[in-house]
């Protein structure tokens, strides 16, 4: 435990098949190293006591765990147990997985025939985890991309949230590119069908409506056609003042989303009326609506 307290960060453990000369039986190699996210920061030889928890393919029930001791370690399995593995159980350990090529390909086959494999906490750390590990080179952003587009049957809350997280970086990275409107593309088509299951009315579990909210605010924000309409009609009775409050629990994200494109004078002057009269639950939205729109408003003459 000295370790996890003494050394700051945390390990990424890479997990390599290797086919055995004898083809009964197959090993994954285990190596730990410290993980960056940032590539200015030097690496430093840390190491940790793992307790690395993994399943194969054969059965998602078999749990098992191994431990790499500060050091590294290795699994070996009979062949035809496991075509491949899936590390750190239900995200538990506090350390990130990276996998062959190969395995990442048939992880990502799993989610597209039967997603359920993989618990929804799961799921929401092999987006996490695939996104990051593109963001610092380690795999190929078609990856990750290409691991995502298994929403299209996600109806669970945490996987959409670490998917929205996880594309927040690429999205500021891709803005101002020429293929901005291709990543935009992307991700409309891969929130139109949860967006037209949920719908707009506020219904359902606590979980499905906060999945809901998150799913109208970057439903708007990615210009999905029906959304963008809906909410500018809300946001335009919003700060016109005929508020519904069937759609308080949603506001917040449609404030947020629809001013990232407003760069009206007189959206700010009534943006800023709302807070001043008090927000209540979408203060925080409507300070940020503030700031973006006074920004918007700022960059114009530059666009221009």
């Amino acid at each position: 435990m000295t370790n996890w307290i003494t050394q700051e960060g945390y390990p990424i453990i890479h997990v390599t098949r290797v086919e055995n000369t004898n083809q009964s039986t197959i090993t994954y190699k285990l190596h730990q190293e410290y993980f960056l996210l940032s590539q200015s920061k030097v690496k430093k030889n840390y190491k940790w006591v793992i307790p690395f928890t993994y399943k194969f393919d054969s059965d998602p029930t078999d749990k098992q765990i191994i431990w790499l001791n500060l050091t590294d370690n290795e699994i070996v399995v009979p062949s035809s147990k496991s075509k491949w593995i899936f590390g750190n159980l239900d995200f538990m350990g506090y350390y990130r997985t990276n996998y062959d090529i190969n395995n990442w390909k048939l992880i990502i086959k799993q989610l597209k025939i039967d997603h359920s494999f993989f618990t929804s906490t799961e799921r929401a750390a092999l987006i996490y985890d695939s996104f990051t590990l593109a963001r610092v080179g380690l795999i190929d952003y078609p990856l990750a991309l290409d691991l995502s587009s298994y929403l299209n049957k996600e109806t669970e809350f945490v996987p959409w949230k670490s998917f929205f997280k996880s594309i927040t970086y690429l999205d500021n990275m891709l803005s101002s590119s020429s293929c901005y409107g291709l990543f935009q593309k992307y991700c409309a088509r891969q929130i139109n069908d949860i967006y037209r299951t949920l719908g707009w009315n506020d219904k359902g579990t606590f979980m499905q409506r906060l999945l809901r909210n998150h799913v109208i605010k970057y439903a708007s924000y990615f210009e999905i056609e029906d959304a963008v309409k809906k909410a500018r009609t809300k946001f335009d009775q919003y700060m016109n003042g005929t508020r519904n409050s069937h759609d308080a629990f949603i506001m917040s994200s449609i404030i947020e989303s629809l001013a990232v494109g407003t760069n009206s004078k007189d959206a700010l002057e009534k943006i800023g009326k709302i807070l001043s009269n008090g927000a209540g639950a979408a203060t925080n939205s409507v300070e940020y609506a503030l700031d973006q729109i006074k920004s918007n408003i700022k960059w114009m003459p530059a666009i221009r």
